[in-house]
C-alpha cells in the first residue's frame, strides 16, 4: 500500500483543487483586466445606488460585494460615480436657489414627520442638516 492512498481521505478528490503556479498567475490576470462594457456596468450600478440616496460607504460595500471586487477598486467607481453625478448636476445649470429650496422643504417635511412619530433622533438629524445648510447658528467669534 502507497502512503499516498494511506492519507487520501484527508484531501479527497475534488474538495481541494490543485493549482499550478502558471495557472494561479493566469487567473490574476484575467480578474485584472475587465472590458470598457463591464467598467459602464458597474459605473452605472454606482450611480443608481448614490441617486437612491445611499452612503458611500454603503455603496461602496455594495459595489464590492455585488461584482466581487476589492474595496479599493469599488472606492475608484463610487468616485467616478460620484463625480459623474457632480459633472451632471453642473451641467445641467440647475439653480442652486431652488435646489436649497427643495431640499429644505423635504428636510422639513421630514422634521414634521419624526416629531409626529416621536422619532428624537430623526428630529435632531433634520435639525442639523437644515442647520448646515441654511447656516441658522449663531456664528461664533
Amino acid at each position: 500500500m502507497d502512503h499516498r492512498d494511506y492519507f487520501s481521505y484527508l484531501n479527497p478528490p475534488g474538495i481541494f483543487p490543485t493549482y499550478t503556479p502558471q495557472d494561479t498567475w493566469n487567473n490574476r490576470l484575467m480578474a485584472a483586466r475587465i472590458c470598457k462594457a463591464e467598467e459602464q456596468q458597474r459605473l452605472n450600478w454606482a450611480v443608481k445606488r448614490l441617486m437612491a440616496c445611499r452612503s458611500t460607504t454603503a455603496t461602496v460595500a455594495c459595489v464590492s460585494e455585488h461584482w466581487g471586487i476589492s474595496r479599493r477598486k469599488a472606492r475608484r467607481v463610487v468616485g467616478a460615480a460620484h463625480q459623474q453625478l457632480v459633472d451632471d448636476l453642473e451641467e445641467s445649470g440647475v439653480d442652486r436657489q431652488k435646489l436649497v429650496a427643495q431640499i429644505t422643504h423635504g428636510l422639513m417635511e421630514a422634521l414634521g414627520k419624526a416629531i409626529a412619530s416621536d422619532q428624537p433622533a430623526a428630529v435632531v438629524g433634520c435639525a442639523r442638516e437644515l442647520n448646515s445648510l441654511l447656516g441658522l447658528a449663531v456664528s461664533k467669534p
